[in-house]
């Protein structure tokens, strides 16, 4: 409440005893409005009473004919404290902490000095999950970390975790990364179906040891599971790679988000993330340009390249995202006239039954070619890969 309150404060207090605290700029009307779940101060506030308490016992508060005190707001706040665990690392500090109910998310602080955790506090950041990380630290200093749960707004908040101190210090460690620039997509016309990641761990200043992979259920979406491995780091290992399985199950539902890994090795423990996105397929789709050439993404009964390649090269028509190939093996040319030499103009691919294209479905495929000349003179060739 003080981190939000004392910096909107001018002055104090002003005035005589008792009424002093009655001004639109005063400390006590700072904190009220600092609490206020709603804006309308006439309704109380979640800790009015507390608050009235602690500035009217220095007279620095306001008559309660003023402003009437009663505690209101913020239905369903978190009602019990975080259990905090800090755990060092070089130059950093890793925080944990329990969940507590109704918490929309957490807020991590940090203060440093003899005063610990009881001034001086410093904002770290908000999440929504159960672990932050906090780097750049010094060795050998001490810091002090604590954890509040917040609900539906700033004003509602519960109480905060004990003060935790903790001193970083060097000492062996590793990361993880498990992220990747693609986007895992799935389908939920297309359940089950998995697909594979890779982690990579990688051990500093001597670590060895065994370290798990696995999937945090907090941060998993509805109908996904994700399947990690463990993997052992021998004395000069460089780097270690796991294979997490990602799977959509019954249940899922149209969504995006964030799953993440958790690494854990003895005590220390590491993050990575990577998008999942659950979209519904089906029917005929549209190609769009990505990789080097068009592309459906998404399952359906047919895929259509549209305009996509209508063009000869680089200076003719022009061929959009030209060369649209896969490779370096067929680059076009730029000489010839559009639209009377040799060129492609449209892919189009179906499933003969017309229902969407699965593994084993018959498909036809039908190009859009201009050619100079007919007959044996020209031909067209037709390529597949399995990627």
């Amino acid at each position: 409440l003080t981190y939000i309150a004392a910096g909107n404060i001018n002055t104090w207090f002003t005035g005589p005893p008792t009424f002093s605290g009655c001004g639109s700029q005063s400390g006590y009307r700072a904190y009220l409005e600092a609490d206020d779940d709603d804006g309308d101060l006439t309704n109380g506030t979640p800790h009015m009473s507390a608050i009235f308490e602690a500035f009217n016992d220095h007279e620095i508060a306001c008559p309660t004919y003023q402003i009437p005190v009663f505690d209101s707001g913020c239905p369903n706040n978190p009602q019990t404290q975080p259990e905090i665990t800090a755990t060092p690392v070089n130059m950093g500090v890793q925080l944990s902490w329990t969940t507590v109910s109704n918490s929309v998310e957490y807020e991590v602080l940090r203060s440093e000095g003899v005063m610990q955790c009881s001034q001086g506090k410093v904002l770290l950041g908000k999440t929504t999950g159960n672990t932050f990380e906090d780097s750049g630290l010094q060795n050998g200093r001490e810091y002090y970390y604590i954890v509040v749960p917040k609900g539906v707004n700033d004003a509602c908040y519960g109480p905060s975790s004990d003060c935790a101190a903790v001193v970083p210090s060097a000492q062996p460690y590793f990361t993880v990364d498990c992220s990747d620039s693609s986007v895992i997509d799935f389908d939920v016309n297309r359940v089950p179906a998995s697909v594979s990641r890779q982690c990579v761990v990688t051990p500093y200043d001597g670590w060895t040891g065994s370290i798990s992979v696995e999937c945090n259920p907090t941060s998993t979406l509805m109908g996904i599971q994700c399947e990690g491995e463990s993997v052992f780091i021998k004395a000069g290992q460089s780097t270690a790679t796991c294979t997490i399985t990602i799977s959509i199950v019954s249940g899922a539902e149209m969504s995006e988000g964030s799953v993440t890994m958790v690494a854990r090795g003895r005590s220390i423990e590491r993050t990575s993330s990577f998008d999942v996105t659950i979209t519904k397929g089906g029917g005929p789709q549209q190609a769009i340009f990505e990789g080097g050439s068009p592309i459906c993404k998404k399952h359906g009964s047919s895929c259509d390249s549209v305009s996509l390649l209508d063009g000869r090269g680089l200076n003719l028509g022009p061929e959009p995202n030209q060369p649209n190939i896969r490779g370096n093996d067929c680059i076009d040319g730029s000489s010839g006239t559009y639209h009377e030499d040799e060129s492609l103009d449209k892919i189009f691919v179906r499933s003969l039954d017309d229902k969407d294209m699965t593994e084993g479905s018959l498909i036809e495929v039908t190009a859009t070619v201009w050619a100079w000349n007919y007959g044996d003179t020209d031909s067209a060739d037709f390529y597949y890969t399995s990627d």
